[in-house]
């Protein structure tokens, strides 16, 4: 009886164990970057394109935020630009945060390793992965040049402020991801009030489905 009673207990904590690393497991890769749910435009996923957007989120956000099964949302904009600095250019993704909104959902602030997420002053900052800031020879300071297509068809062109580096450790983020603030984005892009995703954050993650 003693043995069956032990066993038993040991199981049973091996399995809440299992669960537990399990869930805290996927709660760290999705809270990277993707977050645990996202709203997208019709066929974004599938075929993303500049032009397939939530044209006006503001309502749609302030519905979710009211709703008790909603922790936080955090809107974005996204698309594939030539960023250049003085010595190198390389194809990039750009990816626009409301920084404040951000940091509730993803903890790609803790991955920061020189500078500032996005903070101060800079209405222009950008945040480079590592490995991307090394290919283009950018430190926190430098200027980048930014070159691709607008939400209208036409050119968007301007400038951004390296203001931090991160290093997720995942070396496909670190390699190809910019941030930027979504306003500084939206004006450069001529998106207007127009965003791509909105991501989720639920109060309980075992009750995402």
């Amino acid at each position: 009886m003693g043995a069956l009673a032990f066993s038993t207990l040991l199981l049973v904590f091996m399995f809440a164990w299992q669960h537990g690393a399990y869930q805290a497991m996927i709660q760290s890769a999705v809270n990277l970057q993707t977050g645990p749910l996202q709203i997208l435009a019709a066929d974004y996923q599938d075929e993303p394109d500049i032009r397939k957007v939530i044209h006006d989120p503001g309502p749609l956000l302030a519905r979710l935020e009211a709703m008790p099964g909603v922790r936080a949302v955090s809107p974005r904009a996204e698309g594939f630009a030539l960023v250049s600095t003085n010595e190198r250019s390389q194809g990039v993704r750009i990816v626009a945060i409301d920084p404040e909104r951000e940091n509730r959902i993803t903890t790609l602030h803790d991955t920061l390793r020189k500078g500032t997420f996005l903070g101060g002053n800079e209405a222009n900052g950008a945040v480079l992965g590592s490995r991307l800031a090394k290919n283009l020879r950018a430190e926190v300071g430098d200027d980048l040049a930014v070159l691709g297509q607008a939400y209208d068809g036409s050119t968007a062109a301007g400038f951004f402020r390296v203001t931090g580096i991160v290093e997720t450790g995942q070396s496909d983020l670190d390699r190809s991801l910019m941030f930027v603030r979504l306003p500084a984005f939206q004006e450069t892009f001529v998106m207007g009030s127009a965003v791509h995703r909105i991501v989720v954050e639920p109060v309980d993650f075992d009750r995402l489905d």
